[in-house]
């Protein structure tokens, strides 16, 4: 399992979150959840959504449409960003 950015009391800090790049946020984050189903399941992979491990295959092989695709990914991502900083300034 390669789990990505995990959602932890560490990486949604207000004085942290800012410095994290947006487009990590573009994708949902792993959680203590998804762990734990990995660990029970025992499935050889995951990725959680599905989605997400195809579009980073596809970034891979053909970089032009990772160029491409990126702009709109770093917008999904600061988006999200603010989501998790207005969640967590409460």
């Amino acid at each position: 399992m390669s789990p990505g950015t995990f959602e932890t009391g560490f990486i949604l800090d207000p004085s942290v979150i800012e410095a994290v790049p947006a487009l990590v946020f573009s994708q949902p984050m792993s959680t203590a959840d998804l762990v734990l189903a990995s660990a029970d399941d025992r499935l050889r992979e995951r990725t959680k959504p599905a989605f997400s491990g195809k579009l980073a295959t596809m970034g891979y092989l053909f970089p032009s449409l990772r160029r491409t695709l990126l702009p709109a990914l770093e917008r999904k991502g600061r988006a999200a960003k603010k989501k998790y900083l207005a969640r967590n300034a409460r």
